[in-house]
């Protein structure tokens, strides 16, 4: 039998060993190679029983075997493995190979060859009697061997050694400690002072190290922690703005974040709530945002259809779905759809639509859009059922759909400008509460449950004498009824094919009120009169004659002049009534001629901005009125002319 060995492999470490095969025949490695079969080769540990090995043995070359060992198979102290050739005749000589451990006190050799630095050892054992036994620490420290010759650095001098003056720089006071006059000392110096200056300003400061009340480190932290955050808020500027998510570094007023994921990292870390857009920014959101407050102006931000329950949005123009009961305030409010919302004091140019049986509150609204077209179309929802919808102080242009498609959904609308019935609405009753003209109104039972004026219209009514205009009319009717036949007979006075014709003619091309009135006219009639009689007095007096010769000289009967005078025609006088007066810079014909258009012309473009009203026989407009969508009346262009 041929032995190997012994091997060191190390304990419980999985190895593989090599070795030779000798032929049966010769000295000669086994070569060919040796085939070998299951069993063949058997293992056994620390004087147990043979078993088979768990690996094969390998021919590697030239005669060279290998066989690979479990981390199992080297737990023990020695190990033996026995190749003998089961078949007849033999071709390789039975060979035993001895395996020995290292590395573990179990192993059958403690000493760790793979540590080339103490082999394993964790401590050296006794010197026993080899060496006398040195002293103890206690020993050395109290020098209480003498026969030692300790050496003391402060008592005992070394010879042939000179000590020389060195500077040691330490990193660390570890095993070092300094009296309290050291510390002066260092302090005292001017590169200790500016090294400790330099130390205090350098230490970083968080809540960890410097949370002492009312110390300076501390107070210095709440100024960087809400100093920098101006306004206890994250600032964001998607335009100018920093990328980057460190503490008290991004996010402040004056490094502000580049997006409002970024913003809203630094606001979860450093517990704040407010996210601060600055003007220009536009963003949408990537992931939900709960309880937030969006502020700033003149920004944009698009929801994507992702959660702001109980978040605040405020000056920003606004689109896209979202999720929850968000409050919006002083927004421009675009397409959005949502379940339900809360907007103040915001202004409307799109689309409102309503996905979830909600509630929506419009608070002091008002419409973007200029003209008479509706600035809001609130879209109840085909599929929906039982939304509330309120609208207080409102002003503008609004337009339902689909109210009332499904289930009962509930509206109600304060303050002035159209209501429109749109697509989709089913038996509901809006209630109406203010100064709205209805449009379109099929399936819808508006309930208008008050009129209010508005204050322009109010003022207007004042100017008026709004509380006897229904009186005041009914008695402006009356009269033109009374006044049509008295004006059919005074048609034939001045040979005019109408009283218009007939006034003109005897008003002539140069009347004059504060000459050529009746009025006038007595007062002329009195002073010749006057006049008459002195020249009366001055004839009798001289005793050229009598009034009468002085008529007969000059051809003129004075008296029947007078008398003239004093009885116009009615042709006359209705010229001069009609001619005379001033209502606003119009005569009383024109008045009268704007009054009856009002009261009888033909009314067109009551539904737009621009109301024509024609002359009462419908020759030409009269009044021509631009009104707003609350119908209030903001320029005329009056003709009372023809």
């Amino acid at each position: 039998m041929k032995i190997i060995g012994p091997i060191w492999r190390k304990y419980a470490t999985a190895t593989t060993i090599y070795f030779p095969l000798e032929r049966i025949s010769s000295d000669d490695i086994e070569d060919g190679p040796a085939t070998l079969a299951a069993g063949d080769a058997r293992f056994s540990e620390d004087g147990a029983a043979f078993a088979a090995t768990n690996g094969t043995i390998a021919h590697v070359d030239e005669g060279l075997y290998s066989l690979a060992l479990l981390s199992t198979e080297v737990t023990g102290a020695v190990a033996h493995i026995r190749l003998v050739d089961q078949t007849s005749p033999k071709t390789f000589i039975d060979t035993l190979i001895i395996i020995e451990t290292y590395g573990n006190a179990s192993a059958q050799h403690a000493v760790d060859l793979d540590d080339a630095v103490r082999a394993g050892l964790t401590a050296l054992p006794s010197s026993g009697t080899l060496v006398a036994a040195g002293p103890t620490n206690a020993q050395m420290e109290a020098r209480t061997l003498a026969a030692a010759g300790y050496f003391d650095p402060t008592a005992d001098a070394v010879a042939n050694v000179t000590l020389t003056a060195t500077t040691t720089t330490l990193t660390n006071k570890t095993g070092f400690s300094l009296a309290a006059t050291g510390l002066d000392a260092i302090a005292s110096t001017a590169t200790g002072m500016v090294e400790i200056a330099k130390a205090v300003w350098d230490r970083v400061l968080n809540g960890a190290n410097h949370n002492v009340p009312s110390s300076a480190g501390r107070r210095l932290r709440n100024l960087q922690d809400f100093g920098l955050y101006e306004g206890g808020a994250v600032w964001l500027d998607t335009v100018g703005g920093v990328s980057g998510t460190t503490d008290f570094e991004n996010g402040t007023v004056n490094n502000p974040c580049l997006t409002i994921e970024e913003a809203k990292t630094i606001a979860d870390s450093v517990g704040l709530v407010i996210i601060h857009f600055l003007p220009g920014s536009s963003d949408a959101l990537s992931a939900a945002l709960d309880g937030y407050e969006l502020k700033g102006f003149g920004y944009t931000l698009a929801f994507a259809g992702f959660s702001i329950d109980a978040t605040l949005v405020e000056g920003a123009t606004i689109s896209g779905t979202f999720v929850g009961t968000p409050i919006f305030k002083e927004c421009v409010v675009g397409n959005v759809t949502g379940p339900g919302a809360t907007l103040i004091d915001c202004r409307f140019g799109g689309t409102i639509t309503n996905n979830g049986a909600g509630a929506w509150y419009l608070h002091n609204g008002r419409g973007e859009v200029a003209g008479p077209s509706a600035s809001l179309t609130f879209d109840f929802g085909a599929g929906v059922a039982n939304t509330a919808l309120s609208m207080r102080n409102w002003s503008g242009g609004v337009e339902v759909q689909n109210m009332g498609q499904t289930g009962t959904d509930t509206m109600t609308v304060e303050g002035n400008g159209k209501f429109t019935e749109g697509t989709g609405c089913g038996a509901m009753s809006p209630n109406i509460r203010g100064n709205f003209h209805m449009v379109g109104i099929t399936n819808l039972t508006p309930v208008v449950t008050a009129n209010v004026p508005s204050a322009a219209t109010e003022a207007r009514l004042a100017e008026l004498d709004a509380a006897n205009i229904p009186a005041d009319l009914d008695n402006v009717l009356t009269d033109t009824a009374d006044m049509q036949p008295k004006i059919g007979t005074l048609t034939d006075l001045g040979g005019g094919a109408t009283l218009a014709d007939n006034l003109s003619d005897m008003a002539g091309a140069t009347f004059a009120t504060a000459t050529d009135s009746q009025e006038a006219i007595r007062n002329h009639a009195t002073t010749i009169k006057t006049v008459v009689d002195a020249i009366d007095a001055l004839t009798k007096a001289s005793g050229d004659g009598d009034l009468a010769a002085v008529l007969v000289d000059t051809g003129t009967t004075i008296p029947a002049l007078i008398g003239a005078l004093n009885d116009p025609t009615a042709a006359v006088i209705a010229a001069a009534i009609l001619a005379a007066g001033d209502i606003d810079g119009y005569s009383l014909e024109e008045a009268q001629k704007l009054v009856l258009a009002m009261a009888t012309g033909k009314l067109s473009g009551a539904a737009t901005v621009t109301n024509i009203i024609r002359a009462a026989d419908d020759s030409k407009a009269r009044i021509t009125a631009t009104v707003d969508s609350d119908g209030n009346r903001t320029a005329l262009t009056l003709d009372a002319t023809g």
